[in-house]
């Protein structure tokens, strides 16, 4: 707003509105590249390190991931005010962007996979804890007052979800076992599992956006490990460049090696020379326009990829990750120390970040990773989420920017615009993955996302508001707004709750069509009984 009214005269104010746009649509590609080749890639690296599947991926790291923004996004709109003035935007936003999730979302990724199956019991447990929430939710809208009592109320519906997730998961791993003892299993089929769980063999889960190839799909967690069918990063892929120099190139067992400079350098390099000599005019000009993005993004965030060599070990540029992670999760959250006698926030990260860099530095080779290479894997699931978190905070800026001015209710903008914003981490994430053929993560992550942001995003921030201001929090409704988002909320969930069992827990684009229909009225009700 201040740079619309403050920087630019009402004659050339359409000018600035020209560039808010172009920054807003930099800030989705940003937001798509951060989901798609770094937060993806983590994940699948974090799944199989842990040994946990799909579904348990979904709800926990995935969901979390989506999520994080939303419970700061309510933290901060709880907090910011002693008089909790911004409340109803809030709650409004976390009852839209779960409609969004569960219609929009589950619509666009039934269109993206084919022959989407659901396994049974995950989803009920999902669908069904999810209604619980919503009908809490309702409750507490309804009686207008939240008391410190009720807010850890929802902390705690959210850990018994949690510990129902685990301890169904352990007790069907459990009684798995003893039904496996009872098989003899074939030599062949010995085989097959032993070269199921080689990781060298494992394809890493990327797509390529926007800069040629087109995404491959896995259709399980034991993808195919076909290299030439998986599509190349085009920012970190080192073999594809082409060598003249021959100290930096030898030929050892016919494959080629680089210098470890050399190697850290492209591993910087935001653009793929091969993609970029087969690439078009068109093509060339979005893999420039996005190259700030990429560059910013390689800087900050590792990589561990199962389909590159070395699972995409870089020693110096991973030197240089354990610099520049914890300064920019520091700076990006907005972290300051207020004491002057001590030493800023940023100072102690860069410190930290030092001492890390030196032990890897000391205790690693370049032509060899580390046997714990993989914990890069978790900052940069970490990182990954902070950078999510700022892309998608300033997004929401800019489109609440664009609501007031085309003068929308506040009811009105946070079920639109702010949890549209809210909401794209959990659409480019969610989406991304079902691409790459992990749709039971995608749908799991679309219930459960939703559920984490609804529990702890209104939970903790009740919880730290009551307690802070030492009163209840009284919530004002501006006519009947929240009856309308929990009735299509729960028609939503009840739809999928009945249709998807029926249809032998499948998600054909023909529901899909009509959960984005469902969505479609949902806007045009809630517009239409706006005051």
């Amino acid at each position: 707003m201040q740079i619309v009214y403050c920087w630019f005269s009402s004659e050339i104010r359409p000018l600035a509105y020209c560039l808010l746009g172009i920054w807003l649509v930099f800030l989705f590609i940003t937001l798509g590249l951060t989901a798609d080749d770094y937060l993806c890639p983590s994940l699948t690296v974090i799944s199989r390190t842990l040994g946990i599947n799909q579904n348990i991926a979904g709800v926990t790291f995935l969901a979390f991931g989506n999520g994080a923004p939303d419970i700061f996004s309510s933290l901060a709109g709880f907090t910011q005010n002693g008089d909790q003035s911004g409340v109803q935007l809030v709650i409004q936003a976390l009852f839209g962007a779960g409609i969004f999730v569960t219609t929009v979302v589950v619509g666009v990724i039934s269109f993206i996979s084919k022959d989407l199956a659901l396994t049974n019991r995950p989803f009920i447990r999902d669908v069904l804890f999810y209604l619980g929430a919503v009908s809490l939710a309702f409750i507490t809208l309804h009686r207008k007052k939240i008391t410190t009592p009720l807010a850890i109320g929802f902390i705690a519906f959210y850990v018994v979800y949690i510990a129902v997730v685990i301890i169904a998961r352990y007790i069907y791993q459990g009684w798995k076992r003893k039904a496996v003892k009872v098989d003899i299993q074939p030599d062949s089929e010995i085989a097959s599992s032993r070269e199921f769980f080689d990781i060298s063999n494992l394809a890493g889960a990327r797509r390529q956006l926007g800069a040629g190839g087109d995404a491959s799909e896995h259709s399980s967690w034991a993808s195919s490990t076909n290299s030439e069918n998986v599509p190349r990063r085009n920012n970190i892929s080192l073999t594809s460049y082409s060598m003249n120099s021959e100290e930096d190139l030898t030929l050892l067992g016919g494959k080629r090696k680089i210098s470890a400079r050399r190697k850290f350098l492209l591993g910087l390099v935001p653009i793929d020379h091969e993609d970029w000599n087969r690439s078009n005019f068109f093509k060339k000009c979005f893999m420039i326009f996005k190259a700030p993005a990429v560059f910013c993004l390689n800087l900050t965030i590792p990589v561990v990829d199962y389909d590159e060599e070395e699972h995409n070990w870089n020693k110096w540029l991973n030197v240089l990750h354990c610099l520049t992670m914890p300064v920019f999760g520091v700076v990006a959250t907005k972290i300051h120390s207020h004491d002057h006698d001590k030493l800023p926030a940023w100072a102690l990260a860069l410190c930290a970040g030092l001492v890390l860099a030196l032990i890897v530095a000391m205790t690693t080779k370049s032509e060899k990773r580390p046997r714990g290479h993989s914990l890069f894997a978790y900052l940069a699931f970490a990182v990954s989420v902070v950078w999510i978190y700022v892309t998608a905070n300033e997004i929401v800026n800019l489109l609440e920017m664009f609501g007031i001015v085309l003068c929308l209710d506040e009811g009105i903008l946070g079920l639109t615009f702010l949890a549209w914003g809210n909401s794209l981490g959990d659409l480019i994430s969610n989406t991304a993955m079902a691409k790459q053929g992990f749709g039971q993560m995608a749908v799991s992550a679309c219930f459960a996302g939703p559920l984490l942001n609804m529990l702890l995003g209104i939970g903790i921030s009740c919880t730290f508001a009551t307690v802070k201001y030492g009163n209840p929090i009284s919530l004002q409704h501006q006519g009947d707004q929240y009856i309308i988002s929990a009735a299509f909320l729960a028609a939503s969930l009840s739809s999928s709750a009945i249709c998807i069992p029926l249809m032998g827990f499948r998600v054909p684009r023909m529901y899909g069509a009509y959960l984005l229909t469902l969505y479609l009225a949902y806007l045009a009700v809630s517009v239409a009984t706006a005051r």
